[in-house]
């Protein structure tokens, strides 16, 4: 098989962290660069969380380029640094000075690039917004955003459906910059979307996290601690590695072909049928996990490798 280059846009974010990781460590992918966008913190700090992530596994060769800021922050999942107060030190190695938004519109008109949105969507619409002939050049968006209720939980507070974990009806990613996600909609993009209808399926338990290096399970049991405090769970989400994971392991997903539209509210609709999107919408939960917990293992981060351990 054929290594899939891949640009990953991200707001790291502990969750971005586990997908950066991922894709790293997977021989399936080669990852040709980060860019950042503010989501989860502030751009200054999303862009300082990508260039540690790659030092801390010995891959600062990857390129990183700074990008927008969308309207939102979630601070209070992921900590004041978006990293759950991880002790990892600073790259040594800076940003490119090229922006975003400049790196992307250059290399999303070569062919052969998947493009793995796991943020706010606000450097892709400024990319289309000024050179909207892109559209039919890019080949394909995999995005982490958006729900669609096709899936529920009982929580503390009720059944709680998955469409939205900012408000009932909103994701975090489509609600901090809804006209960004409406331009990338509406574009014509091929988009593969990853809801809250599969990770809110990919809960990983306090098992799972005895198993990775004392520093990652701290910074992902304090990120959890969110959804702990919030819908009553023992175990919490882990939403973004899904895009890599998809990427890798289409076989895991489910996908329903369509047409997505993005309500006012930051909520989305979705229609089955013609169309230039698909919607994940069933995923093999252990399988998920197993293999993101194979790729940590290969960065040193697990002390074991799942499938080894499955077959004993």
């Amino acid at each position: 098989m054929m290594q899939q280059r891949l640009i990953i846009d991200t707001d790291p974010g502990v969750d971005d962290m586990i997908a950066i990781l991922s894709a790293l460590h997977c021989q399936d992918i080669d990852l040709l660069a980060l860019t950042t966008v503010g989501g989860n913190v502030s751009i200054e700090g999303t862009t300082r969380n990508a260039l540690r992530i790659l030092a801390r596994v010995n891959r600062t060769g990857v390129p990183v380029y700074a990008g927008l800021s969308a309207a939102h922050t979630a601070q209070h999942v992921h900590g004041g640094d978006g990293l759950s107060g991880c002790s990892w030190p600073d790259s040594p190695v800076p940003a490119r000075p090229e922006s975003a938004i400049g790196f992307l519109t250059r290399e999303l008109t070569n062919s052969g690039i998947t493009l793995a949105c796991l943020g706010p969507l606000t450097n892709l619409a400024a990319v289309l917004k000024a050179k909207p002939e892109l559209a039919c050049q890019i080949e394909r968006v995999v995005i982490m955003g958006g729900g669609f209720g096709t899936y529920s939980f009982r929580a503390g507070e009720g059944v709680i459906e998955s469409r939205g974990n900012v408000t009932p009806e909103a994701e975090f990613n489509i609600y901090s910059d809804i006209s960004a996600a409406r331009v990338v909609f509406e574009s014509g993009v091929p988009v593969t979307v990853v809801p809250l209808d599969i990770s809110q399926r990919t809960l990983v338990s306090q098992v799972r996290l005895e198993r990775l290096d004392p520093v990652v399970a701290g910074i992902l049991d304090r990120y959890f601690a969110f959804s702990r405090e919030r819908w009553g769970t023992d175990a919490g989400p882990l939403h973004d590695p899904n895009v890599i994971a998809y990427i890798a392991r289409p076989d895991l997903y489910t996908a329903v072909r369509g047409t997505v539209t993005i309500l006012p509210n930051g909520g989305t609709d979705f229609e089955a049928g013609a169309g230039v999107h698909q919607v994940l919408l069933q995923v093999d939960a252990e399988g998920y996990l197993d293999w993101v917990w194979d790729r940590l293992s290969e960065s040193g981060l697990q002390p074991f490798n799942s499938s080894a351990k499955r077959a004993e």
